[in-house]
């Protein structure tokens, strides 16, 4: 009885939960860069307060970008919903169509199982488990270039390629692939040793989109709004294209998509007008020259082609070819500087080592990348690998005339710089002997100064000193004046006081002298005393004195 195992269903590789804190308007516009989205559904999670979205894309490729997107932005927790198997139940609770019918789980038929039942069933049941897809058994072994397009599908980080291990899990654990590489390393084979036929194998595969839908679609976002445009459908005139990115305010990315897309067709001016007119565009917008460096380089790859294209049948240059050449070359100097070689300068290559010494690409390498040992009991060494550039018609190398000139032209300039760093430094020596010289001055000078103010110092001192002694002498001075002043107001009191008593005894004597009293005054003049007069004499002559 053959094991049934179930698989993840085909929805949940394009399907991304988003941790943040944003709205869901902050969300969509942010996401809707990454791709076409079929709907933003919200949810809240029981362990944690923040918001959870289920984004569902068109394309399983643009859940890479959205991982890349939220790795980008802080504050948003993204993760691949297929990495997340126990969320699932959840999605399918909060999108309906999700739980409906078209999110069944499909079977699928384990190895074992295969090598005794796969070619017995009914072949009208194994077109219904295939969804009426028919598919052409693989009965040679597959051999793919390296160089190819396919080989890049196959070991690139595309999603919808086939046989991608990143997104085609479940599928690739049901069948079980084989490589073999061969020593040389020239092609690499697939096969699968355990179906005899790959029909089987391949009819459980779903039908997956085409390769080119996701890069040829260019997703512009206009007042909130994710505006899907094909670049498949655009017009030779660029106009059109050019306003719609002008009234999206795209970023340089879509605007080189556009350019790139146009020059891919062939179409070299409409490239140019577009990347011209975004140059332009960024310019005014305040976006640095050298943010732009890509832009010059496309500019310069196409005037590069519009050269060739001007040729004349000969193959010679004419003046057309010559502008546009020139033109490279000046958008190739607004990126590498003025000093950059010409277009037509060889390369420096270091010389072709001899075949003793080349080294022999005897390691295989697998999808992978383990290493494989040559199969074959006795595998032939691989050929010697040698890497030389001669010029066409030439059996010796010519000498690199371009590169020459560069290096005489970086040693002038080394000269030049290393003749600029002596002037300096001779300034210098002689800026710090000049600043040496006024230090000394100020040395001095600063000494000086503070020896005056030591001068100033003492003299304050002596000053203080001397003043203290002045204030003592003037109230000395002061107490001597107000006791002389006391004395001279007793003496003058002293002196009224005598002066009255002699005018008294006049008064009295001459007045008995007219009343005829003579003798009564002659007592009264001889009871005055010889002494008492001459001292009221003298004490009326000092009085009287001025």
């Amino acid at each position: 009885m053959s094991t049934i195992r179930r698989t993840l269903p085909e929805w949940v590789d394009r399907v991304v939960d988003v941790d943040t804190n944003s709205s869901i308007k902050e969300v969509r516009a942010l996401f809707s860069h990454c791709g076409e989205m079929r709907g933003v559904y919200p949810w809240k999670s029981d362990k944690s307060a923040q918001q959870h979205y289920f984004i569902e894309f068109t394309h399983k490729s643009d859940v890479l970008k959205a991982k890349a997107q939220g790795k980008l932005n802080h504050g948003f927790s993204v993760h691949a919903l297929s990495m997340v198997p126990q969320l699932i139940e959840r999605c399918q609770s909060v999108v309906p169509h999700f739980a409906s019918g078209q999110a069944d789980l499909s079977p699928a038929i384990s190895n074992t199982d295969m090598l005794s039942t796969s070619f017995s069933f009914d072949s009208n049941r194994h077109l219904s488990r295939c969804a009426g897809v028919e598919r052409t058994p693989n009965r040679t072994p597959l051999r793919v270039d390296p160089t190819g397009s396919s080989y890049r599908r196959l070991v690139g980080s595309e999603p919808n390629a086939p046989a991608s291990r990143s997104t085609q899990v479940p599928q690739l654990d049901a069948i079980t692939s084989t490589t073999t590489v061969r020593p040389n390393g020239s092609h690499l084979t697939f096969s699968s040793p355990i179906f005899p036929s790959a029909q089987s194998s391949l009819s459980s595969f779903p039908t997956l989109p085409s390769f080119s839908s996701s890069h040829s679609q260019l997703n512009l976002t206009i007042c909130g709004m994710s505006i899907p445009y094909d670049l498949d459908r655009l017009e030779d005139n660029p106009d059109p294209i050019i306003a719609l990115l002008q009234t999206a305010g795209s970023g340089r990315d879509n605007w080189m998509v556009v350019g790139g897309h146009y020059r891919r067709l062939g179409n070299i001016n409409a490239a140019m007008t577009v990347v011209a007119t975004m140059v332009q565009f960024m310019t005014e917008r305040g976006t640095h020259e050298w943010e732009l460096k890509p832009a010059y380089l496309m500019l310069s790859t196409c005037q590069r082609d519009l050269g060739k294209r001007a040729r004349t049948p000969e193959g010679e240059d004419s003046d057309a070819s010559k502008e546009h050449f020139s033109r490279a070359v000046e958008y190739l100097q607004k990126v590498y500087g003025s000093d950059s070689p010409a277009l037509d300068t060889l390369p420096s290559v270091p010389p072709a080592l001899p075949r003793s010494e080349s080294l022999p690409i005897n390691r295989c390498h697998s999808l992978n990348g383990n290493s494989h040992p040559p199969v074959g009991p006795n595998p032939s060494p691989a050929p010697h690998t040698t890497f030389a550039l001669l010029p066409p018609n030439s059996s010796t190398p010519a000498p690199n005339v371009g590169r020459t000139r560069i290096l005489e032209r970086e040693i002038q300039c080394l000269r030049t710089r290393l003749e600029t760093i002596n002037t300096a430094l001779t300034q210098t020596v002689k800026l710090k002997r000049l600043a040496e010289s006024d230090l000394s001055s100020e040395r001095a000078q600063r000494r000086k100064v503070e020896r005056q103010l030591d001068d100033v110092e003492r003299q304050l001192d002596v000053t203080k000193r001397m003043e203290g002694f002045a204030l003592e002498n003037v109230k000395r001075e002061v107490e001597a004046r107000r006791r002389a002043e006391r004395e001279l107001a007793e003496r003058e009191r002293n002196g009224e006081g005598g002066k009255r008593a002699v005018l008294e005894g006049l008064a009295e004597m001459f007045g008995k002298a007219a009343r005829g009293e003579t003798s009564a005054a002659m007592e009264v003049f001889e009871g005055v005393g010889p002494s008492d007069s001459n001292r009221g004499k003298v004490k009326s002559e000092k009085i009287l004195s001025p």
